[in-house]
């Protein structure tokens, strides 16, 4: 009866044990899809400047028209980044190199 007992409990701990794995998963995956709307939502936020002044054909002094390009270069990495991770596909070298290489001729 003991060897029963134990072989119940040993599925139920399975059991449990896989429970608690797919919790895990749920709430990273929930996590990867605030971490996406989040970078999203900062994108869009840096792309409308630039929208503003190709579309719109908005005034920006030199000094600021950069500081633009450069938010929206970064939220756009961010949420690409994020959309990769979100769709699973996890790559830990960056989509940019921003490193020193030279560029190719």
């Amino acid at each position: 009866m003991q060897r029963i007992k134990s072989g119940i409990t040993d599925h139920v701990d399975a059991f449990c044990g896989d429970r608690a794995r797919i919790l895990v998963v749920m709430a990273e995956s929930e996590d990867k899809a605030a971490v996406y709307r989040e970078a999203y939502e900062t994108w869009q936020r840096h792309l409308a400047p630039l929208h503003e002044f190709f579309l719109e054909k908005k005034r920006i002094d030199p000094l600021r028209l950069k500081g633009v390009l450069n938010r929206e270069a970064r939220s756009k990495r961010k949420y690409d980044q994020a959309r990769l991770r979100l769709l699973g596909i996890e790559d830990d070298t960056p989509l940019f190199d921003d490193g020193d290489a030279e560029e190719d001729e």
